[in-house]
């Protein structure tokens, strides 16, 4: 059994650590382990009649993660077979108050709260993932991977309907499991065709309540597409000895979702809950030739519009705030590489 050991350091105190052993020839385990130490601050400066008159408030917090991991593979020939074992955290932080924000008023009682919470701790996950990935010849690469992700304490947006006024909460336990899968692919000379294709269920496990109000129902989905994917194709021809052109153009699909509010929910708006697939496409066909890169592209070709996030400021009115893609855009650039 051969092993190795690397240790990093931050201001000559260990951070993070790595052991990987090779226990044959064709298998491994490496192990390793990061402990970080975070703070983070929030200062609130704010005024005026809509605001409750002066306010000025001051929120800090700290944490000290450790997180593993450990992984396990095999190699056979041109195939990798692997299995990870790993943790992971983001960072908390405060939120503005809004007791003095009279709009705000319905919300807190509804919420059997005095104000929103002055912070909110971290969050982490814990992701299980088996998967291969290698070479079929010279012109097939591929790679795939099962994986389930237990999710605890999560950071989650919660708006207060009546003053469209939000706060971030601990929102208790997920789960996110699907697979993912992509490739690349030579047909022939100059020509690559690529593409990956995932899948992802994603909800929260348990009601969370405040007082009698339901902020997150058991199965809400976390605001995630189940089906993304990408497909796109390269081709590069030389035109001479010193120029070559090239093409590529792609294709990005995500479906459509639920923004992660049920009806049970205080943040649940009919009206914005629902977000619409997306479908973008984009193309570029350029030369290249002694450093020189000039180029002319198109984005979204076929000017799509889909409402990607919908704000609703104040229910019971029809003003709505969207977010859609950037417009048909056409262009044309030219870099130069020293």
């Amino acid at each position: 059994m051969f092993a190795s050991v690397t240790t990093c350091s931050l201001d000559g105190r260990p951070v993070r650590t790595e052991a990987d052993y090779k226990l044959t020839d064709r298998l491994k385990l490496a192990l390793g382990g990061r402990f970080s130490y975070t703070d983070f601050s929030l200062n609130v400066y704010r005024d005026g009649a809509e605001n409750g008159g002066a306010l000025r408030v001051r929120r800090t917090g700290n944490a000290k993660p450790f997180n593993p991991r450990a992984s396990l593979s095999y190699q056979l020939n041109q195939l990798n077979f692997y299995a990870t074992v790993s943790k992971g955290y983001r960072v908390g932080g405060g939120n503005a108050p809004v007791s003095q924000i009279a709009l705000c008023s319905p919300d807190l009682q509804a919420s059997n709260r005095d104000d929103v919470p002055g912070t909110y701790k971290p969050d982490h996950v814990w992701n299980y993932e088996v998967g291969a990935k290698g070479k079929i010849g010279s012109a097939v690469t591929f790679s795939g991977s099962l994986f389930y992700v237990q999710w605890k304490d999560i950071q989650a947006n919660v708006i207060l309907p009546t003053c469209g006024y939000s706060y971030t909460a601990n929102t208790g336990s997920a789960v996110s499991k699907g697979f993912e899968v992509e490739g690349s692919w030579r047909p022939l000379s100059g020509l690559t065709l690529t593409g990956n294709l995932g899948y992802t269920d994603a909800y929260y496990t348990k009601d969370i309540l405040s007082g009698p109000t339901v902020i997150i129902a058991k199965g809400t989905s976390l605001s995630t597409p189940k089906w993304q994917a990408t497909i796109s194709g390269d081709y590069e021809k030389a035109i001479s000895s010193s120029i070559k052109a090239y093409l590529h153009g792609d294709l990005q699909y995500a479906s459509s979702y639920t923004r992660g509010y049920s009806p049970a929910s205080i943040s649940y708006d009919p009206d914005t809950n629902r977000i619409e697939s997306m479908k973008f496409v984009s193309a570029r066909t350029g030369v290249r030739f002694t450093g020189v890169d000039a180029s002319i592209y198109v984005n979204n070709l076929f000017n799509a519009r889909p409402i990607l996030t919908r704000y609703h400021d104040l229910l019971g009115t029809e003003a709505f705030r969207d977010i859609t893609l950037r417009p048909r855009t056409i262009g044309g650039a030219v870099s130069y590489r020293f």
